[in-house]
Parts: structure tokens; C-alpha cells; sequence
């Protein structure tokens, strides 16, 4: 080591910045679930569902529509695919069914007040319908984890390949 450099081209100290980056991006991943499956997540986060009695209140098949906003192109080019388990909780909650997809629009405010709306060509707003198991209660529909299902309500779903959010955009009764 001459004058603080390592090899006589390296500073020492740029070493262990570069060591102590690495580290910290490391801590990052593994802390944010970046790499994590849709399963871990659900359990990293400490869903535990209230379970209702399914035996003491009406049971409606439903078939759901909900819609899962701006999800990336760049992760998967189709994450929902017909006949894949849903799941709510850790817990199947049907199969899809049908998925349809629209590419995802922004609205942007001009300088001269005027406003566009714009394609995002990398996301797409999926429309996934679920054939459920729904429980009348309280005037109500439920999840078996007692999860209200409405139009507006929001879920965190999970598939085989996706994991969060999507927002019930129609629940139709079976005859």
C-alpha cells in the first residue's frame, strides 16, 4: 500500500465505500421483499384474516370483476392467466376466468391549462373475473375472512405471478 491506495490505482477507502454499497443494497432487497413470492409477502405482512362462520350465513356464488391499475409490462407480459388460483389471505378465493387488459392513461395538465391524456406504453389496467364464494352478512357479501366485496372495495390479491392490490369493479350474482 502506497500513499493510501491498494495495489498503487485503488484508494483504500473507495474499496470499502463500494463494499459498504453493496451491503446496504443488499439489506434493502432482502427488507423490502423485492425477490419475495407472492405466498412470503402475504406473511411477511402479518395478514391474519378474521375467519366467519360460513355455516350460520347464506352462501352466493358471485362472479367478481376486478381491476388491478398500472401494472408494469416490464415484470411480466401476461401475470393473469385463465383457470389460475386466486388467492386472499393465503387462502384460495376461485380461479379466473376471464382477463382482459387496456393500456394504462395518464391525464397531464398543460402550461396553457389544457390537458391531454396519454398511453403509458409500459402498464397496463388488468380486468380479472373470479367465479366466488361469497356469505351474506350484515346486508353484506364477504370473503370467508370476513373481507367485504363491493364495487370500490379494495383487495390484496395474489396469483402465481402477482401480488397486490386490485380494486372490485362489479360483482354479478349467479342464477
Amino acid at each position: 500500500m502506497k500513499e493510501g491506495k491498494l495495489f498503487s490505482k485503488v484508494n483504500f477507502l473507495d474499496v470499502l465505500a463500494i463494499i459498504f454499497l453493496i451491503l446496504l443494497i443488499a439489506v434493502l432487497v432482502v427488507r423490502t421483499g423485492w425477490f419475495s413470492t407472492p405466498e412470503e409477502l402475504v406473511r411477511q405482512n402479518g395478514e391474519k384474516p378474521e375467519m366467519i362462520d360460513t355455516a350460520q350465513y347464506e352462501k352466493v356464488d358471485c362472479l367478481v370483476t376486478v381491476r388491478f391499475k398500472s401494472v408494469s409490462s416490464y415484470v411480466l407480459d401476461d401475470p393473469f392467466v385463465e383457470g389460475d388460483k386466486v388467492l386472499c389471505s393465503n387462502n384460495e378465493i376461485g380461479q379466473i376466468s376471464q382477463v382482459s387488459r387496456t393500456p394504462t392513461t395518464a391525464t397531464l395538465a398543460l402550461e396553457d391549462g389544457t390537458a391531454v391524456t396519454a398511453e403509458r406504453g409500459t402498464a397496463y389496467d388488468y380486468y380479472v373475473k373470479i367465479p366466488m364464494e361469497l356469505y351474506r352478512k350484515d346486508n353484506a357479501l364477504r370473503l370467508y375472512n370476513n373481507t367485504v366485496v363491493a364495487v370500490g372495495q379494495s383487495l390484496t390479491l395474489s396469483t402465481e405471478y402477482y401480488y397486490g392490490k386490485a380494486t372490485v369493479t362489479g360483482v354479478k350474482k349467479f342464477q
